[in-house]
């Protein structure tokens, strides 16, 4: 609306970003209309199921970005980006460390931007999906459920633990 209005002129950052959160909270909107009027048919399991992965994949990435910066890094960008930060709070006190951020993001089954909660969650779409129409899956899922339930916390989730 205000960047219609604008044409020809230079539009300021906090603006832009302005401008911006306005259309994330639309399209948010929009998806949660889109959402609560679709039947939870198949169709709708695959298309949880890719959003499931997408999730996945962008915590995983930005996992790996916060490991490649110095250890006394300040983790509260990640919580941040992870829109996790009021959770840790609620949870921890003090400012955040590897092994409470780490079990937040990843190991977390409540955490609804966990790895755990992604994974576990795409773990019960295909078991429903294999119920219904036969075999749905590979072993390569029930292993990363496996491997990510056997992580200890004190030597797992760690700064610099692999």
């Amino acid at each position: 609306r205000s960047v219609a209005r604008r044409k020809g002129q230079p539009l300021a950052l906090s603006d832009a970003l302005s401008e911006l959160d306005s259309v994330i909270v639309s399209l948010m909107t929009l998806s949660g209309f889109a959402l609560d009027g679709m039947t939870r048919d198949h169709g709708w399991r695959f298309l949880s199921m890719g959003r499931r992965i997408e999730r996945l994949q962008w915590m995983c990435v930005a996992l790996t970005q916060a490991l490649l910066a110095p250890r006394e890094s300040d983790l509260g960008w990640l919580l941040a980006l992870a829109d996790s930060i009021l959770t840790y709070r609620a949870r921890y006190v003090g400012q955040p460390d590897w092994l409470p951020v780490l079990d937040l993001l990843v190991r977390d089954e409540t955490n609804p931007r966990s790895i755990a909660f992604q994974l576990y969650g795409l773990h019960d779409y295909l078991e429903r999906i294999a119920a219904a129409v036969g075999y749905a899956g590979d072993e390569r899922l029930e292993q990363a459920v496996a491997a990510l339930r056997s992580l200890d916390p004190a030597s797992d989730l760690q700064y610099g633990s692999r």
